[in-house]
């Protein structure tokens, strides 16, 4: 289902497992569980190709909404990245301002102290 999983679950080794030592109700247990797991997954694909051919817009909506979803990840980082210039731009001006205002203070002060 998730490509994801797949590739993190998946073994390229061809070793073999023994499995001796495993208590046999568990192996059992297991087999149990992967063969419910298996008749979930041809269910849910069959309740997906049937939702396909009832809405054919479906598959592409699908598309789309995950290409969204990957702009967003995206853009997320450019926003962070363009937040921090404005933040930037903004603490330029503010040392700007604030040098300007301390020139016009210190002329001021001086002009005030020469009459």
């Amino acid at each position: 289902m998730c490509q994801r999983i797949e590739r993190c679950c998946s073994s390229n080794s061809a070793t073999i497992v023994d499995d001796s030592a495993v208590n046999p109700e568990l192996l059992f247990e297991w087999n149990q569980l992967t063969k419910r797991e298996y008749a979930l997954e041809q269910q849910l694909n069959i309740i997906e190709q049937e939702g396909l051919q009832k809405y054919p817009e479906m598959g592409i909506a699908k598309k789309v909404v995950c290409k969204i979803i990957h702009i967003d990840r995206r853009s997320l980082r450019l926003g962070r990245i363009l937040a921090l210039l404005r933040m930037r731009d903004r603490a330029v001006k503010l040392v700007r301002l604030y040098c300007c205002m301390h020139f016009i203070c210190v002329n001021i002060f001086t002009f005030v102290q020469s009459d």
